[in-house]
């Protein structure tokens, strides 16, 4: 048996409810759905799967033996698919603080003017630029980025060297 994804993630997602509601109004409720919408599909789902999931009485409902199963692989199934959805989302949209540390000079000539475009391009990122000129220890203060410009101590290559703290 061949079931639609999305439309078998909306009855699931209506079962669940259900089940956890123990009512169809209060389900109906919080999905935002009436009470009919509710019932027909929760009973095109039976129909669908060709059991019965709910015994309906005018004053209660109760899981079948078929519906507790189906209630608890359903809501371990809802619950891993919210969760990959709230994981994903995390890289949806750059976020959070970024400390960044430069010379005096440097940065009112240059990295300002970058840092507005970075905030810019990157609004949830909230940047704290701290500017001076003495050397900064990366292992003991509270910085994500530090930039500093000086001459090459050996006279070797002026290419920058990048460390990362340990």
């Amino acid at each position: 048996m061949t079931l639609r994804l999305s439309n078998s993630f909306s009855k699931l997602e209506l079962f669940v409810k259900v089940a956890e509601m123990g009512s169809i109004s209060k389900a109906a409720h919080v999905l935002g759905l009436t009470p009919s919408a509710v019932s027909k599909g929760l009973s095109l789902f039976e129909a669908q799967l060709g059991t019965t999931l709910v015994k309906r009485t005018t004053r209660s409902l109760s899981l079948t033996e078929s519906g507790t199963m189906m209630y608890h692989r359903a809501a371990a199934i809802l619950q891993d698919m919210d969760s990959a959805l709230h994981e994903a989302m995390q890289f949806r949209t750059p976020s959070g603080h970024l400390r960044v540390s430069c010379s005096i000079a440097f940065g009112c000539t240059q990295v300002s003017r970058m840092l507005r475009d970075f905030m810019a391009a990157y609004p949830e990122i909230e940047v704290a630029l701290t500017l001076d000129d003495r050397l900064v220890d990366l292992s003991s203060e509270d910085c994500d980025v530090v930039l500093r410009i000086r001459a090459p101590a050996d006279g070797s290559d002026p290419a920058s060297t990048v460390t990362a703290p340990g």
